[in-house]
């Protein structure tokens, strides 16, 4: 089955009608309600079907959100890398970085816990 065929699969249909109505059918980004609406996978498994990701992997987007969110995507992955890169973070830094936020799990909360210790780590670097 193709990507766009699994898009129209019934599964798929029903989980991003869940997605769409946890998030008031509205945008993530800008709250659009009028605007036509995507369900954004924040990141993508290898072999794993569109509605067999878990709800917190997922978020509503107008298409203007969903396009520049996927058009940013690289620019923003390349500007992560070359940050920590001249700050000093070698492959052995960036595996371990990304051990811990794979264990952390995924969702808000996860990234509370990571924007948190960035937050504190700033605090302490400026002391």
């Amino acid at each position: 089955m193709t990507y766009s065929e699994k898009l129209r699969d019934p599964r798929w249909q029903k989980k991003r009608l869940q997605i769409m109505e946890r998030d008031g059918f509205a945008c993530r980004v800008c709250s659009a309600t009028t605007k036509p609406l995507n369900v954004h996978h924040l990141a993508y498994f290898p072999r794993t079907d569109p509605w067999d990701y878990p709800s917190q992997m997922l978020i509503t987007l107008c298409d203007d959100d969903h396009k520049a969110e996927e058009e940013g995507k690289s620019a923003a992955d390349a500007m992560l890398i070359e940050a920590l890169r001249s700050s000093g973070a070698m492959n052995l830094d960036l595996d371990r970085i990304a051990q811990i936020v794979r264990e952390l799990g995924t969702g808000p909360g996860a990234l509370a816990i990571i924007q948190r210790a960035l937050d504190e780590a700033w605090t302490e670097a400026k002391r």
